[in-house]
């Protein structure tokens, strides 16, 4: 069928398409018309709404003749391993002798005449330990064959001190070839370089966005992370014997889910789409399940504010609750929560055109519970884990909400709308009342929520606030031990009067005296009214996104603050067969 004529036929005639087999035949979408006119005949404006909405799916469907990406996505999240070989025959690879600047001349003093011939011949000095200098050394017994290559790791500033990311600019920069790890100075070692670590960054490195990519892209759906590694085409690893692979992969995997889930653009990333990527990583572990409530269930079931936030959005993105549930449920309760807005037009508060240009990736929440929850399942955490995620569209429409509205939660609670564009607190309020219902353990919730947060932090450092300072010591310890920053702010009571309602319980935003200020707390503490006292509540308020690229983070969707989560749940709830990190 040619889509051109396809999509066409579709506006053309509204509940019509044209196709090879039949000319001319009326499609679902008006029979639904039908339906919902007999179904609504009681409320006439809400009946032409859906019918509008029914026959305007028709034009829009552009996603019709194309893949689902969420397929691409779970399938090829460990496409990582093209640039791996777990080979025992270790001969012909390419050593790489790692060090950093400080060891570099008495390396070269235990080195080849030829090879110091050949370092000061292309003038080999590492540009004031900044960044990460390699070199390959050619054979001379070989022409046209590398001896080694030598990486002069640098000072880690670009992330954070973390020297050893440094080591994630190879496999897209060397040649194509088989390597292993060779000689790694002892200084090298004492900056927290391991051969999980180098591993790890070598995956990260290694990591494009290739799903829109023309042909080559993967839209066929193949699982390329199979393909058996090609070192004349590509730079290919030898897993280091002491290298916890298990670990790297979950690791690896996790990421990649989450970059390629903020990545995708709203129009395949929609609600829809956030449900199938969750139960197609469901499908991949014994136990788990996954149920929905779409749409005017989410009313049935209590769940108003999700409802509310995605009603104006499109049936084929209509609101959902996403909830993934895997373990014994004898095991500890943890919740992760995720909020999951596909796109952000800020509602009938609409954005500015730029405020709106990375709206794609506010459904990151969702991609970091989900990342998390990839981890824990693959490495059999004896948890009894309960993902929640709240996906919706915050759409401009007829049906939108409004600012004014007051609305109820979960919990009774009722919030004056101040402002439709702080919607992403609204559909978080419902899921932790929920969470709460389930007693667990600890609750943890990711959000792209705020831009105070990156505006006190940055785009590279994970806000986060906690009930609880036991558990905020704890992820500070973890973070610090995997080399993910995070940083906790105050929930600072001083602040929570701001969102005083003279006409419901709450507003969303903060107004009047403090002008906007501690916009980051004050949604902190918005949430934290849906919180029981008595439960552990860790919230994330981050950027999910990286605005420029350096090695191992391109520039796209980035996981943040989920290592160290995932280190934090580890140690608590690990054993001596999960004593490995990064």
């Amino acid at each position: 069928m040619n889509p051109v004529a396809f999509v066409l036929g579709r506006w053309l005639f509204g509940g019509c398409c044209f196709c090879k087999a039949t000319p001319f035949q009326l499609s679902r979408p008006v029979n639904h018309l039908y339906l919902y006119s007999n179904r609504y005949s009681h409320n006439s404006s809400r009946r032409a709404s859906l019918g509008r909405r029914n026959i305007s799916l028709a034009p829009i469907i552009m996603a019709a003749y194309r893949e689902e990406p969420s397929n691409f996505i779970v399938k090829n999240r460990s496409r990582f391993l093209k640039y791996f070989s777990d080979t025992k025959d270790i001969s012909l690879a390419t050593n790489i002798d790692v060090l950093v600047k400080e060891d570099l001349e008495k390396y070269l003093e235990s080195q080849s005449s030829s090879l110091r011939a050949w370092l000061h011949s292309n003038s080999f000095v590492p540009c004031k330990g900044k960044e990460t200098n390699w070199i390959a050394v050619p054979s001379e017994n070989f022409p046209g064959k590398i001896e080694k290559l030598v990486v002069v790791l640098g000072d880690g500033s670009s992330f954070g001190g973390c020297r050893w990311m440094g080591f994630a600019c190879l496999p897209t920069g060397a040649p194509a070839g088989l390597y292993k790890l060779g000689f790694v100075s002892e200084k090298v070692v004492e900056q927290g370089f391991t051969s999980t670590r180098a591993a790890f960054a070598w995956a990260l490195g290694a990591y494009t966005f290739p799903i829109y990519k023309g042909t080559s892209g993967g839209k066929d759906n193949s699982v390329v992370s199979e393909r058996t590694p090609d070192p004349a085409f590509l730079p290919v690893l030898i897993w280091p014997s002491d290298c916890d692979r298990s670990l790297v992969e979950s690791c690896a995997s996790a990421t990649f889910l989450v970059r390629d889930m903020i990545s995708t653009p709203a129009e395949d990333m929609g609600p829809a789409a956030v449900e199938n990527t969750a139960r197609l990583l469901a499908e991949e572990y014994p136990g788990a399940t996954v149920r929905s409530v779409i749409d005017e269930a989410l009313i049935k079931e209590n769940f108003p504010q999700i409802y509310m936030v995605g009603r104006g959005a499109s049936n084929r993105n209509r609101a959902r609750l996403i909830e993934l549930v895997a373990g014994e449920p004898n095991q500890p309760t943890v919740c992760l929560l995720g909020k999951g807005v596909s796109f952000d037009s800020g509602g009938l508060d609409i954005k500015s055109a730029s405020g709106m240009r990375l709206m794609k990736k506010d459904m990151g929440g969702a991609a970091h519970a989900l990342g998390v929850a990839s981890m824990i399942l693959s490495s059999k955490l004896p948890i009894h884990l309960r993902v929640i995620i709240s996906a919706v569209e915050n759409a401009v429409d007829g049906e939108s909400y409004r600012p004014g509205d007051i609305i109820k939660a979960r919990n009774g609670l009722t919030t004056e709308v101040c402002n439709t564009d702080a919607e992403g607190r609204l559909i978080l309020a419902d899921a932790l009342v929920y969470g709460c219902e389930f007693s667990p353990q600890l609750i943890v919730d990711f959000a792209t929520l705020t831009g105070a947060a990156r505006v006190a932090l940055g785009t590279d450092v994970a806000v986060f606030f906690s009930n609880n300072d036991q558990f905020a010591e704890k992820l500070g310890e973890a973070a610090f031990q995997v080399d993910d920053p995070v940083w906790r702010l105050p929930l600072y009571s001083g602040y929570r009067s701001q969102l005083d309602s003279k006409l419901a319980d709450l507003k969303n935003i903060g107004e009047g005296s403090a002008g906007g200020y501690g916009g980051a707390i004050l949604a902190a503490l918005y949430l934290k009214e849906f919180v029981s006292c008595s439960i552990p509540w860790i919230h994330f308020d981050i950027m999910a996104y990286n605005v420029a690229s350096k090695p191992g983070k391109p520039e796209g969707g980035e996981a943040m603050g989920m290592r160290a989560v995932f280190r934090l749940l580890q140690s608590k709830y690990g054993s001596a067969s999960h004593p490995g990190m990064i």
